[in-house]
């Protein structure tokens, strides 16, 4: 951000919730380590994190955890921070290079051409490429859709000379699948319709979620997704739709020679499995017991004549897993890399996965069985925050981290919600690593995070006493819900990254320049906690105050939403994470807040699922210690996509630590 934030940059509810009650009924629960799933924190790291830069200023960097593959050859991505120009290069030695300034996602090969998709950086706009190995100039060629700023690259396959590709609009909420015919001058578009829904369980907002696979059919095209099993004919492009019952979201899938199958988490959390493999086309479906371990890596072995997967039961297995999943997630593994915010990618995806990748690391230093599970892979998980953090921090000072996703007229704007996400990221990448070389000005970000200069939200207090105080939208900014108070997630995560940033610098406990997050803090407590601890989960609201309640059109409060009935509903389960952690957060700054009643309730919530095991961190940093119940810890250990590998993390940590102690 040029102006938001300054720029020092070279080159180097899935399960039932254990209702967080009193303190006393909380100690019942959990009196002690009661389940070999727990993780503890070593008070000192056994292990050195390597501090050294592994970006060189100028040079070309491999990325790791990346599947591109060209004519069934592995091939890896290599990538300039200061130029932000890449090229890929296979196990054989040959070489594809690009000419706009970017990153491939996709790539295949067509007799004596390349075909691919890049992206540019910082603009993000996604082009069709066709190099030629004779040596004839490439072309590029725009993707586009309705006017969009950017749309989001899902999924790619090129079969029988058509290529198909799967692209997200944000605008509509809606995957769209395209099917080009190639020529030697380029591409000419022969079809394009809207996908059906992919039933994210968190609704429309997250279709850009679930994995989707593209497997070629004899007549056609299969397109697995979510629950989704949609047939698309060759040519005439009719399609025949289905939806898997019990299926969450389609983890992997892969063709055999008489049909297909599919690797799936269920969408019910309950007996003894979370996973379940289906094969095509006698719908035989086979459940795989926790008991054998996690299941991944599908395949048809040709000698079986089955379709067959590995199961990880091990350290060796669990770090397999990982990168599997890391390297075969969004566009081939590079996932969000290179992202601008307009979409509210870095925001919501991005920062993420980042922290899943430093929780990964900051846990092999401080925990056995992490150490068990990572250790092999710490320097590639190094470089690879690294060579991201890197590049974001460059991106945001050319784009900026204004997003137009959620305004009414998509003009951009900066959230405090997302801002704060992005400080608390910065300050805790300076604080792993005080050695290494810094991308940012911490400064300046934290300045404008807690001025909330240039945001679309401002602080109000009471009128009568400064007790409390809330974030607000004001009336007729272009929000929604412009004349409302936000939701607690909003004001909590900003006061969360405040938080962070303050411990950072080591501002005194009573600080008064932390007084008014207190308040809000305050206003939370107040009105969601009891007894000092975290609310039932049926209890746990997203909106408080004149949303909450609703509003009638003649008390003038709102442009953009002139009336609103009132919503009650209970917070979605990312939501109440972000509120545990930011009170967890707070501890160190209100000495006033109940502690101990806070550090049980939320060790109580992240081991039942009700919030998301990444908030563990949080807690183990608070001073106790964490459970996580084995059927949680299995339902997590799979990432689909990549905000998913925060949780991953956790979820083999506690598995391998459970092996330990039952062993």
């Amino acid at each position: 951000m040029r102006a938001e934030m300054g720029r020092r940059f070279f080159a180097p509810a899935m399960l039932v919730a254990i209702a967080a009650a009193a303190l006393t009924g909380l100690v019942q629960l959990f009196p002690t380590k009661i389940s070999p799933y727990t993780i503890e924190w070593k008070r000192e790291e056994h292990n050195a994190i390597t501090y050294a830069p592994m970006v060189t200023q100028g040079a070309f960097t491999k990325i790791p955890f990346t599947s591109f593959t060209i004519n069934g050859e592995k091939a890896e991505v290599f990538f300039n921070i200061e130029t932000w120009t890449s090229y890929i290069e296979t196990h054989s030695g040959t070489v594809v290079t690009f000419e706009k300034c970017g990153i491939p996602l996709f790539i295949t090969r067509l007799g004596e051409k390349y075909i691919f998709i890049v992206k540019s950086i910082p603009d993000n706009t996604l082009y069709l490429g066709v190099k030629f190995i004779g040596g004839k100039n490439s072309i590029y060629q725009e993707i586009s859709h309705y006017g969009v700023e950017y749309v989001l690259f899902r999924q790619g396959l090129l079969h029988d000379n058509i290529l198909y590709i799967v692209l997200y609009d944000n605008k509509s909420e809606k995957n769209y699948l395209r099917a080009y015919c190639v020529r030697d001058d380029g591409f000419s578009l022969d079809h394009e319709s809207a996908l059906p829904s992919l039933s994210p369980p968190p609704g429309s907002h997250y279709e850009m979620e679930p994995p989707l696979f593209l497997l070629p059919e004899k007549n056609g095209l299969r397109v697995l997704g979510g629950d989704l099993n949609l047939f698309v004919q060759s040519r005439s492009y009719k399609t025949e739709s289905k939806r898997i019952p019990d299926c969450r979201q389609i983890l992997e899938a892969a063709s055999g020679p008489d049909g297909f199958a599919y690797l799936a988490a269920k969408k019910e959390n309950d007996g003894d499995s979370q996973f379940f493999m289906e094969s095509m086309p006698d719908a035989t479906r086979r459940y795989i017991s926790r008991g054998d371990g996690i299941p991944w890596s599908l395949g048809f072995d040709a000698a079986k004549e089955d379709y067959t997967f590995s199961l990880a039961n091990s350290p060796a297995s669990y770090r397999a897993l990982f990168v599997f999943d890391l390297s075969r997630s969004q566009n081939a593994g590079l996932m969000d890399f290179g992202s601008n915010n307009n979409e509210g990618r870095v925001a919501w995806s991005q920062i993420y996965y980042l922290n899943g990748l430093l929780d990964s690391i900051q846990a092999s230093g401080r925990n056995d069985a992490a150490h068990a599970i990572f250790d092999p892979i710490l320097p590639d998980l190094r470089k690879r925050v690294e060579v991201e953090i890197g590049t974001l921090n460059a991106v945001l000072y050319d784009d900026g981290f204004k997003t137009r996703a959620f305004t009414v007229d998509r003009s951009p704007a900066l959230f405090a919600v997302q801002t704060s996400r992005l400080l608390s990221l910065f300050v805790r990448y300076a604080r792993l690593f005080p050695q290494g070389d810094n991308f940012f000005d911490i400064t300046s970000l934290q300045s404008s995070v807690y001025t909330l200069e240039s945001h679309i939200e401002s602080l109000s207090c009471g009128e009568s006493d400064a007790e409390y105080c809330w974030l607000t939208w004001p009336k007729n900014c272009p929000f929604y819900f412009d004349g409302l108070n936000t939701p607690w997630n909003h004001q909590n995560m900003w006061v969360g990254g405040i938080f962070e940033a303050a411990r950072y610098n080591r501002l005194p406990s009573d600080s008064p320049y932390l007084e008014n997050q207190r308040r809000i803090i305050r206003l939370y407590a107040k009105d969601m906690m009891r007894k000092g601890a975290f609310p039932e989960l049926p209890k746990w609201h997203y909106w408080w105050g004149t949303a909450y309640g609703g509003y009638t059109a003649d008390m003038g409060i709102s442009v953009h939403k002139p009336e609103y009935p009132g919503d009650k509903s209970q917070a979605w389960i990312s939501f109440r994470t972000i509120d545990v952690m930011s009170v967890l957060s707070a501890l160190s700054f209100m000495p006033e807040l109940d502690a101990d009643a806070i550090r049980m309730s939320a060790r109580a919530l992240i081991a039942s699922g009700a919030i998301y095991p990444f908030a563990m961190r949080q807690l183990l940093e608070s001073g106790l210690d964490c459970l996580l119940e084995e059927n949680v810890a299995h339902a997590y250990s799979r990432a689909g996509f990549p905000g998913e590998s925060a949780n991953s993390v956790w979820a083999l940590i506690a598995l391998e630590s459970g092996r330990r102690a039952t062993r």
